[in-house]
C-alpha cells in the first residue's frame, strides 16, 4: 500500500519520501514497544525490519545512496517481505518468546 501510494501521490518526490520514512519508522517503533509488550515472536522481527527500511528510504529519497525511486520500491517490498517472514517464524517457532528467566512475569 506504501508503495501504491508514493507512486499515485500528488506531491513533490520529497513530500512522498518524508511520508514514507515517517511511516516506516512509526510502525518499527510501534513495532519495537508492541515486542516488549506482548513478547510475540514476528513484533521482535518486524521493528528492526522497518527502522532500517525507514533509514534506506530516506537515504535513497534525498540522495545520499544512489538508486532513486526504483531503489525506494525495492526496499519497501523487502520491508514487506521481511515482516512477512516474521509471521513464518512464528508458525515455525511459536507465537511468543518465552521470557528469559524461565517463568513467571
Amino acid at each position: 500500500m506504501l508503495v501504491a501510494a508514493a507512486n499515485l501521490a500528488p506531491m513533490p518526490g520529497w513530500m512522498v519520501v518524508l511520508a514514507l520514512t515517517v511511516a516506516l519508522l512509526w510502525m518499527g517503533i510501534a513495532c519495537a514497544i508492541n515486542a516488549r509488550r506482548c513478547r510475540r515472536r514476528h513484533c521482535y522481527w518486524s521493528a528492526p525490519v522497518l527502522v532500517a527500511a525507514a533509514l534506506l528510504t530516506a537515504l535513497f529519497g534525498y540522495r545520499v545512496l544512489p538508486g532513486g525511486a526504483m531503489a525506494i520500491q525495492l526496499t519497501i517490498w523487502a520491508a514487506v517481505a521481511g515482516v512477512a517472514l516474521g509471521f513464518v517464524a512464528e508458525a515455525v517457532w511459536g507465537r511468543y518468546l518465552r521470557p528469559a528467566n524461565g517463568g513467571g512475569n
